[in-house]
């Protein structure tokens, strides 16, 4: 991953999948929305974009909610975690952490929530 490595070669695949995403979203809103808010959150988070990283997280988390794709919004959730423990905002992460179990242990992921479980402890 780019954050890790600042290898230019996953900048490019990320952008280029933002913009294959773009178009489909604008073919289909409520099946890619929240895959592209998501995408956007994770550059935004590796160019520093903070500010904006914070506001594609949770606009992911709530399109993923509102189109009732619960295991994306369990993935938002958790990324959106990692996303603010790295910042040092622990109860928060530690919230977002908790709704991503909630979404993994409804969506029957048992096992996922349960890695989430353990990586908080």
């Amino acid at each position: 991953c780019f954050r890790e490595t600042q290898d230019h070669y996953w900048m490019d695949r990320g952008r280029n999948a933002i913009r294959e995403m773009e178009i489909w979203t604008k073919e289909c809103k409520w099946n890619f929305e929240n895959k592209l808010l998501l995408l956007s959150a994770e550059y935004h988070f590796s160019i520093g974009d903070f500010d904006k990283a914070t506001e594609e997280y949770y606009l992911s988390v709530r399109s993923s909610h509102a189109h009732r794709f619960i295991h994306e919004e369990a993935v938002a959730n958790e990324l959106a975690g990692y996303f603010q423990l790295a910042r040092g905002r622990k109860d928060l992460s530690i919230n977002l952490m908790t709704q991503a179990r909630e979404c993994y242990q409804t969506w029957g992921a048992v096992r996922k929530a349960e890695t989430l479980q353990n990586d908080e402890e």
